[in-house]
C-alpha cells in the first residue's frame, strides 16, 4: 500500500464526512488530521494560515520477493486450498510412492520360498535375512493368505480361530479397529504386493505425522518429534524385531496426538472436527492393548499418560480437555471390549496352550551390560539355527545385522502356508 497527500487551501471547505475538500468521494479518502473545528481553533491561537494535509489511500502493486512473497498468486492458492505443511505431504507423498511400488522390507523374498529361486521374480536389494522367521514364515504369509481370497475366515474344521492375536478382524468392531488387516481383503480386486506395502508402512507413517505433532503440544517444538521419530526407526531394537516396536508405537503416538487435536478444536468450538479427531483417536488407540503385550503394557501407559496430564494441567481449558478426554476413552474402551467379545473363542483357546497361554515370566534383575548394551546379542553371530523351514536356511550366517531386505513386489510362496494358530481344547 501506498499514499499521496495535498496541502488544502485555507478557503476550502472540507466535508464533514471525511475532511476532503471534495465531499463527492468520502468512501476512500481517510484523514490523519484532527476534526476541523478544533484545528480552525488551534491555527487561530497560532495565527497561521488555515491547511489540512489530506490523506488519499490507494493500492499499489509491488512486485513479489524472497522475504515478501505477497505477490504471487501461489501462496495465496495455497492457503485457499489450506495445503498441509511439508512435514505433513512429505511422509503422505513418500508413502504413496512405496505402496504404489510395492515396496517393503520383508524377507520373504529368501531363496527357499521362491517359487524358482534360479529365476527369481521381483527386484530385492541387499539379500533376505534368515533369522526373523515370525516375519516371513507367520505375518507376512498371512497377509498374503488375506489377498489372495479377500477372507480372514477360518476353513479348518481343527482349529479354533486365531482372532486378533495375528491383528487381522475377524468381526464388524474389529473390521473398524484393524482396519489395515480389513483393506487386504481388496486383494481380489487390487494388487496384492500394494495393499501388502500399505500395511507394512502404515506405522512408520502414522508414526512420521504424529510424532512431530505430538512432540509440538508438550515441548512447543515439532523438531523433537522428528528427532524421536527417527531414534525409533533406526533403533537397534526396531531393526531386531523386524520393526514391530513401531507397531506399538506408531499407533499410540499418533492416538495420544490425535486426542490432542480433539481437545483444541472443542475448546475452540469446532465440534465437528473434535469428534471427528476424538473418533480415530479411539480407533487407534483401541489396538493399543493388542500388540505385543511386553511392550504395550510398558510403552503405551507412558505415551497416553504424559499426553493426558497436559492437557488436564491446562486450568483454562480444563473443562472441555476433559471432556475430549473422557469421551475418546469411553469409545476406546467400548471398541476394545467388541473386539474381545467377537474372539471369545480364540481367547480361551489361547490360554489353553503352552504358548502364549502357559508362559510365565517373573521379574529379575538386569545386569549392567544389558542395560547400556543394546539388545546384547552379539553371541548369535555364532549361533546355529536348528530345523528351519525354508531348505536354504539349514547354514545361514546369523551376523549381527541392522539393515533389512527390500523387494518389490513380494514373492508368494510355492505353497500354501498353513496359519500357526492355538488348537481347540
Amino acid at each position: 500500500m501506498a499514499g499521496g497527500y495535498r496541502v488544502a487551501r485555507a478557503d476550502e471547505r472540507p466535508c464533514r464526512g471525511c475532511g476532503d475538500v471534495s465531499p463527492g468521494r468520502v468512501d476512500d479518502h481517510r484523514t490523519l488530521s484532527p476534526p476541523w473545528g478544533r484545528q480552525r481553533r488551534d491555527d487561530r491561537l497560532l495565527r497561521l494560515p488555515q491547511s489540512r494535509i489530506i490523506v488519499n489511500t490507494f493500492p499499489v502493486a509491488t512486485p513479489a520477493t524472497a522475504t515478501d512473497p505477497g505477490g504471487s498468486p501461489v501462496p495465496h492458492i495455497a492457503r485457499r486450498l489450506h495445503v498441509p505443511a511439508w512435514w505433513v505431504t512429505g511422509p503422505i507423498l513418500l508413502y504413496v510412492i512405496l505402496v504404489l511400488g510395492g515396496v517393503t522390507m520383508s524377507s520373504i523374498g529368501i531363496s527357499g520360498l521362491r517359487q524358482d529361486a534360479a529365476h527369481p521374480r521381483g527386484h530385492m536389494i541387499s539379500e533376505a535375512l534368515a533369522i526373523r522367521t515370525d516375519e516371513y514364515l507367520t505375518s507376512t504369509p498371512l497377509s498374503i493368505g488375506i489377498t489372495a481370497t479377500g477372507s480372514t475366515a477360518d476353513l479348518n474344521p481343527l482349529t479354533a480361530p486365531e482372532g486378533f492375536f495375528t491383528m487381522f478382524p475377524s468381526g464388524p468392531v474389529s473390521s473398524v479397529v484393524l482396519f489395515d488387516g480389513t483393506v487386504l481383503r481388496l486383494g481380489t480386486f487390487l494388487p496384492d504386493q500394494m495393499l501388502i506395502a500399505a500395511r507394512w508402512w502404515l506405522p512408520f507413517l502414522l508414526l512420521a505425522l504424529g510424532a512431530p505433532s505430538f512432540f509440538k503440544t508438550l515441548t512447543g517444538s515439532r523438531y523433537i518429534g522428528f528427532f524421536a521419530a527417527a531414534l525409533i526407526v533406526f533403533s537397534p531394537a526396531s531393526a531386531w524385531w523386524s520393526f514391530s516396536p513401531i507397531g506399538v508405537l506408531g499407533f499410540t503416538i499418533a492416538g495420544a496426538a490425535a486426542l490432542q487435536h480433539c481437545a483444541k478444536d472443542l475448546a475452540e468450538g469446532r465440534r465437528w472436527r473434535a469428534g471427528a479427531w476424538g473418533a480415530l483417536s479411539a480407533v487407534l488407540l483401541a489396538r493399543t492393548p493388542l500388540h505385543y503385550q511386553p511392550w504395550a503394557i510398558v510403552i503405551a501407559p507412558t505415551i497416553l499418560f504424559a499426553a493426558v496430564v497436559a492437557l488436564l494441567a491446562d486450568r483454562a481449558k480444563r473443562r472441555t480437555n476433559l471432556i475430549a478426554v473422557v469421551g475418546t476413552g469411553t469409545a476406546a474402551v467400548l471398541l476394545l471390549g467388541g473386539v474381545l467379545l467377537e474372539n471369545v473363542a480364540s481367547i480361551r483357546a489361547s490360554l489353553g496352550t503352552v504358548y502364549p497361554g502357559g508362559r510365565v515370566a517373573s521379574g529379575a534383575p538386569n545386569p549392567l551390560q544389558e542395560l547400556l548394551g543394546a539388545t546384547s546379542l552379539g553371541h548369535l553371530r555364532n549361533t546355529t539355527v536348528i530345523a528351519p523351514t525354508p531348505a536354504n536356511c539349514r547354514r545361514p550366517s546369523l551376523s549381527w545385522r541392522c539393515g533389512r531386505s527390500w523387494s518389490w513386489p513380494p514373492a508368494t510362496p510355492s505353497a500354501t502356508v498353513p496359519s500357526a494358530r492355538p488348537s481347540s481344547p
